[in-house]
């Protein structure tokens, strides 16, 4: 932006312009920021300051010239006043409103649809197969963003939960001895069962292979390791170093390097909550359960205030507003919160 905005704006804090201007100034501040919030049409605006000027600003006979090149270059400062208001005002939103901060919807997005890097947005997976029919496509790639989730089935009949955040890749049609998809985030799985052909889940740290079973992967990059929980049937996980069987009932943590891979009883971590409708927090820390509500909601947390780490207990629905789960969270006393900007600072009780 030129460099007269910058001056024109210190001259205007510091009470230095004259009175017509500074008063130009205030009526257009105000006719700005109470117009809609839409970005400004530097012609349209530019006409709309000529028009105003041409009205407001008599200039006498004597100094015709001067004052038309005068108010010719106010209407050029006016333009970027307007545009630096737009610019400011997308800059610094509104204060978060929790209560209208709705939980996570049905959406996905289909990456490269067309091999053009391409993005459609899906709302049902029969959106999804209709897409998939009409296009030649070899692998399909899938998102589903913050603050959304989405269920799809997969070519062999296998059922897909995604988590909000979290991504899967995977052929139109499995050919081969083995049936390979690839997950980025967190999914449920029910595998249709086909003895001949197992099926592989691939992480970034291991690769999970089953017939047919019930299981959750857990596997953000955000975190050191990949929780898989088994519900029903036989996983076998295996990394670069060691392979591990997995009863139901029993979840392993996986990490990339590791030599062993620790199983514990899943008791009850419920690792599935979120695929039935609830925020499980049964001896969970504060800071996990705020990635969590982050994803879901797409909000952002500030815990940096947070002197404590403290565990909660307890199930909470996801299917309502943000505010009322803060709430519920805030009810422990042990907690408390409060927006700054965008922001939901998360404090010690």
């Amino acid at each position: 932006m030129n460099k007269i905005f910058p001056r024109l704006f210190k001259k205007y804090n510091q009470n230095q312009l004259p009175p017509k201007e500074r008063d130009l100034i205030d009526h257009w501040y105000h006719d700005t920021t109470h117009a809609p919030a839409s970005a400004p049409n530097e012609i349209k605006t530019q006409r709309e300051v000529w028009s105003k000027l041409l009205l407001e600003i008599q200039p006498q006979p004597k100094v015709r010239k001067l004052l038309l090149w005068h108010w010719a270059a106010a209407a050029v400062i006016f333009v970027g006043i307007a545009t630096t208001l737009y610019l400011v005002s997308v800059d610094n939103p509104k204060p978060l409103d929790l209560a209208s901060v709705a939980p996570a919807h049905p959406q996905a997005i289909l990456v490269n649809a067309d091999n053009r890097d391409a993005e459609i947005l899906l709302t049902d997976k029969s959106q999804l197969q209709g897409i998939v029919n009409n296009k030649e496509l070899d692998t399909i790639e899938l998102l589903a963003p913050k603050g959304a989730s989405f269920d799809i089935t997969l070519p062999d009949g296998t059922i897909v939960y995604l988590n909000s955040d979290s991504r899967i890749r995977y052929p139109k049609k499995f050919n081969g001895t083995q049936r390979q998809v690839t997950l980025e985030g967190e999914a449920y799985f029910e595998v249709a069962h086909q003895k001949e052909k197992p099926f592989i889940v691939r992480t970034d740290k291991a690769n999970i292979t089953v017939l047919g079973t019930k299981f959750n992967v857990r596997a953000y990059a955000s975190n050191e390791d990949n929780s898989i929980s088994l519900l029903e049937g036989s996983v076998k996980l295996h990394n670069q170093f060691t392979t591990t069987l997995l009863k139901p009932g029993e979840m392993a943590n996986i990490q990339k390097d590791a030599q062993v891979i620790p199983i514990t009883n899943i008791g009850d971590e419920d690792p599935v909550a979120w695929k039935n409708g609830y925020f499980n927090f049964n001896n969970k820390p504060i800071s996990e359960l705020c990635e969590e509500l982050a994803r879901w909601y797409n909000v952002q947390f500030d815990l940096t205030l947070l002197k404590k780490d403290i565990k909660l207990h307890g199930t909470i629905s996801r299917h309502q507003s943000l505010l009322k789960v803060l709430e519920q969270l805030s009810s422990t006393e042990e907690i408390k919160f409060e927006t700054s900007g965008q922001q939901i600072i998360i404090k010690n009780n």
